[in-house]
This record gives C-alpha cells, sequence and structure tokens, in this order.
C-alpha cells in the first residue's frame, strides 16, 4: 500500500524559487492523491504568498502573522499534516522525477529507520558536490562530511533539505527544537530519534538539488556566526558526554586561533555569546536529574501518552547471541509447538529471529508506539499485548519460553515482576534474560558521577526519563531466579564496557570478539557491558 506523505517547507519571499521547487514536485512520480504539500509562509514582504495560492490552488498555504524561523514554521506545518510521513525541505530544491517513490520505499523497508535522507546535489559558486547527510565528533564537535556519497550508510544526521520521517516519531520528539536560532536544528533532530535507538541513513538512490544558502548568503556574516555558534554550543550540550564538553570546548577555541591568524576573522566573540546563551538555556522537557522521584503510576502515564519510548538493545550481537541460546533450545525441544512471550517488544527487533524458532509469539510491552511499530513487521503468528496494570494479564504457567532483553533495569519494582513473569512461566520451561551491568569502566564511570551529580547526569542521550536504570550485577540479577536452575550464561559488549563513549577502542573487523567471543570466557563473561542467562523452572 502507497503511504501518504506531507511535502513541508517555510518561504520567506523569493518567490521563482519557490515556483521552481512547486513545479519540480509536480513531476514527482509519486501518487497524487497521496501527496499533500504544505508551504508556510513566514510572513512574506513580497507577494510570494499570493502567487502560491493563485497559481498552486492545490497547496494548503498557511500564513504566519511574523517570521517565526525554520524550527517553528515547519513544527506548524507538521500539526497540519494528514499523512503517514513528513518530508521536510526548504524551497531552494528540485528533485529527481523517482526521488520521493524510491526514499519512501526505503524507509519502509526497514522498521529501525526513524529518518532517512537522499542524496542531495549542492551547487556553489558554479560547481556542484554531494550532500545531504554528514556525521559529528563527539571529540571535537567538528562536523565530519561522508567519504563515500554513493553507499547507503548510517549516519549522525539528515540534513535539513531533505528529512524523511515518519510522522508519529515527529509527534513523539515534539518536533524540531524551536530554540535553535538558525542551524543545527536538524542535527539535534537526527541525534533524538537515534537516542530512542532508531536509525538515521543516507540513501544515494534517492537525488535531488539544492542552490546552497540561497537564504543564508543574504544574512550579515557575523550574525550568521553568532548563530552557528550557539547552534553548536546547544548540540553539544545537549547531546555530548560529561567527559567530551570541556575537549570540544578547547578544540573549538583552537580552530578560532587557527582563523584569527589564517583568515584575519575573529569568531571569539561569537563563541562567548553562544556560551553565555547555553548556559542561560533552560532545557524543555522533564528533567532527567528528578527521575528518581517518579512514581510508577506517572511512568505508565507518560508510555500511554507516547512521551517516554524505551528502545530495546538493537545491536548486531545481541542477535548472534539470541540465536546461540534459541539453537541450543531448538535442539532439545519442538520449539515451533511453544508458545512463547517477549517481554518488553520495543521496536520488535528481535522478532523476525524469534519466528524462525518459535511457532506462537506473544509480544508485550507498556508503550502504545512500541506495539505500533512491532506490528509493522506483519508477522502472521506473533499476537501483540499492551500492558496497563502490575499484573501480567496471563493464567499461571502459560509460557514455555520468556525472552526479555534490556528490561528489567527499567522496571519500578523488580521483585514483583520477576515473580510475576515466573508465575506464567510453566514448570520444566524457560526465561532468558539479558540486562545491562555495572562490573566495567562504563558501568562504575555512571555509578560514580549518578550518585555525585543526580541520576541521567551520564550519556544523558542515551537516558530513559520513564525508567529507573538499576545498577545490577550477574549475581544480583541472578539471585532474584535462585529458585531457577541456571542454564547457560555469557557476556557481551567488552569495547562499550572498556572504553569512554564514543571513542572506539577497536577495528571494526575485531568487533566479533570484543562483542561476543569474550563473553563466552568464564569469569571474563561477567565483567562486559551486557550480562545473559538461561534458566529452568524446576
Amino acid at each position: 500500500m502507497t503511504s501518504s506523505v506531507s511535502i513541508i517547507f517555510p518561504v520567506f519571499n523569493n518567490w521563482e524559487l519557490t515556483r521552481t521547487c512547486l513545479e519540480s514536485i509536480k513531476k514527482l512520480n509519486y501518487a497524487k492523491k497521496k501527496v499533500e504539500i504544505i508551504v508556510v509562509d513566514n510572513h512574506s514582504l513580497d507577494n510570494t504568498a499570493n502567487l502560491v495560492k493563485k497559481n498552486f490552488p492545490h497547496v494548503k498555504l498557511i500564513r504566519l502573522k511574523n517570521n517565526l524561523g525554520f524550527a517553528r514554521a515547519v513544527n506548524i506545518g507538521a500539526e497540519s499534516s494528514l499523512a503517514d510521513f513528513l518530508f521536510i525541505t526548504n524551497n531552494d530544491v528540485t528533485f529527481d522525477s523517482g526521488f520521493l517513490n524510491n526514499l519512501i520505499n526505503f524507509a519502509r523497508s526497514d522498521p529501525k529507520i526513524g529518518v532517512c535522507g537522499g542524496k542531495v546535489v549542492t551547487f556553489k559558486n558554479g560547481k556542484k558536490y554531494p550532500d545531504g547527510a554528514a556525521n559529528i565528533s563527539r571529540l571535537t564537535s567538528r562536523i565530519i562530511r561522508l567519504d563515500n556519497y554513493q553507499k547507503t550508510q548510517g549516519v549522525d544526521y539528515i540534513a535539513g533539505t531533505g528529512i524523511l520521517v515518519k510522522k508519529k516519531i515527529f509527534k513523539l520528539l515534539e518536533g524540531f527544537d524551536e530554540s535553535f536560532p538558525f542551524y543545527f536544528e536538524d542535527l539535534d533532530f537526527c541525534l533524538r530519534v537515534k537516542s530512542l535507538g532508531l536509525r538515521v541513513v543516507y540513501f544515494p538512490k534517492a537525488l535531488m538539488y539544492h542552490r546552497q544558502s540561497s537564504t543564508a548568503s543574504k544574512m550579515p556574516s557575523g550574525w550568521l556566526n553568532d548563530v552557528w555558534y550557539e547552534g553548536k554550543a546547544r548540540i553539544v550540550a545537549k547531546h555530548f558526554p560529561y567527559w567530551s564538553k570541556p575537549l570540544a570546548l578547547f578544540f573549538q577555541l583552537l580552530f578560532c586561533l587557527y582563523v584569527f591568524f589564517t583568515k584575519r576573522q575573529n569568531r571569539f566573540d561569537s563563541v562567548f555569546k553562544a556560551l553565555k546563551k547555553t548556559l542561560a538555556h533552560k532545557t524543555r522537557g522533564p528533567q532527567l536529574a528528578k527521575r528518581r522521584q517518579l512514581t510508577q503510576k506517572q511512568i505508565l502515564k507518560y508510555y500511554g501518552q507516547g512521551k517516554v519510548f524505551t528502545a530495546r538493545n538493537s545491536a548486531p550481537f545481541q542477535q548472534v547471541i539470541l540465536k546461540d541460546f534459541y539453537q541450543l533450545l531448538t535442539t532439545n525441544y519442538p520449539t515451533k509447538r511453544w508458545h512463547i512471550m517477549e517481554f518488553g517488544v520495543g521496536h520488535g527487533w528481535n522478532l523476525p529471529l524469534m519466528v524462525k524458532y518459535f511457532g506462537r509469539i506473544t509480544a508485550v510491552d507498556i508503550a502504545p508506539l512500541a506495539i505500533l511499530e512491532s506490528k509493522e513487521f506483519g508477522f502472521k503468528h506473533v499476537s501483540f499485548k499492551l500492558l496497563t496494570k502490575n499484573k501480567l494479564p496471563f493464567k499461571d504457567a502459560s509460557f514455555d519460553l520468556i525472552v526479555t532483553t534490556e528490561v528489567l533495569e527499567h522496571v519500578p519494582d523488580l521483585t514483583k515482576t520477576v515473580e510475576e513473569l515466573k508465575r506464567i512461566t510453566k514448570t520444566g520451561s524457560y526465561i532468558l534474560v539479558s540486562v545491562p551491568v555495572y562490573w566495567n569502566l562504563r558501568g562504575l564511570s555512571k555509578k560514580l558521577m549518578e550518585a555525585r551529580l543526580g541520576t541521567g547526569t551520564w550519556e544523558p542521550a542515551r537516558s530513559h526519563p520513564g525508567g529507573f536504570e538499576r545498577f545490577l550485577t550477574p549475581p544480583k540479577i541472578m539471585e532474584y531466579f535462585k529458585d531457577f536452575k541456571i542454564i547457560k550464561t555469557c557476556g557481551a559488549d567488552y569495547g562499550t564496557a572498556w572504553s569512554p563513549p564514543a571513542i572506539p577502542v577497536y577495528p571494526k573487523s575485531w568487533a566479533p570478539f570484543f562483542e561476543v567471543t569474550l563473553g563466552k570466557i568464564p569469569l571474563v563473561k561477567y565483567f562486559g557491558m551486557n550480562f545473559y542467562f538461561l534458566a529452568k523452572k524446576t
């Protein structure tokens, strides 16, 4: 089925660019009835809004009484959208005829994709070069262009020139952060999408063209420097780990020094203005430091309103480890006849592997949006249940296997949750558990910092405002299952466990050894980032 999409872009003056963009949209080979065009006029001082209404009557035109900026204009446009997807862009772009069809088909191909964007051919000073996506260094805060713009790949962000996102994800994250003055609202949004556990992906087979900085080129250079550094400072404050924030500032000052001596430009004023504004700025939303005060009822309310969306572990190594456990069971039992439950299905990323080994699966979660995401896989023998109470809505001894990965550290009453899981497990059947543990550098650092500065202060972009992240150890979590027989244990992800955040300590080719193989070694298995065990009810 063809998905509906709203193409949203703000305009401020410049009718010719707007007309060219709208003409290009008309030529897209996507089902016309599924495309909604929303133009948000940021109080143009020329006749742009009237000309849009006259020449393109099918366009939904929203007139603003003041110029509210790009982020606010996009959010207003998104509020009026009736579509499944939002495509956010500018008026200084044109498209290849197959652009939208290619991009939306790609977005639908994988439920893990939160944001995607195509290849942008940018024209500047008579030259053209590929653009559309980039990464950001967590050490220096430098924006890093891709090495290869011909390759589909995960990135830190898609440029606001062309962002495709599901409307429900945009709504869940409350849209763009309007505190960003001119730049970086796209980077901020994509990093927030990634903090949900979703992917941000660059897809070069969808092609569009951009006349770079047609708006920015008309702005004073001093003002552009001010808003650039203010935006970057807010990115660092909002998304960088605490240990890297002073390093990012240090390298930024070094860069300003370099520019001062090589180009005779003074950017120090802009940097210090940005720091002053950022320090005075209060972040919207629930404060992570107050997370300890949340009650269980409040947590359920957060999830029920879709304000919190805890993503389960989607790392490739987890599927390798789960496969080992599943094969162990399949070797000894007719698992295709089993009825199993995944407790905390999240985005449903464990389901594709589960359906290969087990006959009937019940997937449960307390987040309505998690259930909706998981249903998109369309598996016939998987049913879904939304949990709203403490007691699981199943009879005693209902399941042959319960799988719960990266969930038990979040539940407010761990003892009661474990007892409920035991109750619905058949005698002679199994529970498979994984949790993050803290006998490692990362875990101990987190524990020490949060003990002094408050819950959620370690890697805030990865924290869950509605969860209680316990400091578990392998013996402590297994103690909850002392009346079960432990069949198999293993550890995982030693690179993350023993390195500072965002600093890789080994080449990607070594990942299988550091993420999986080390976890099979006795004693060493207890010191990874994650701990897994299979327990049998006797």
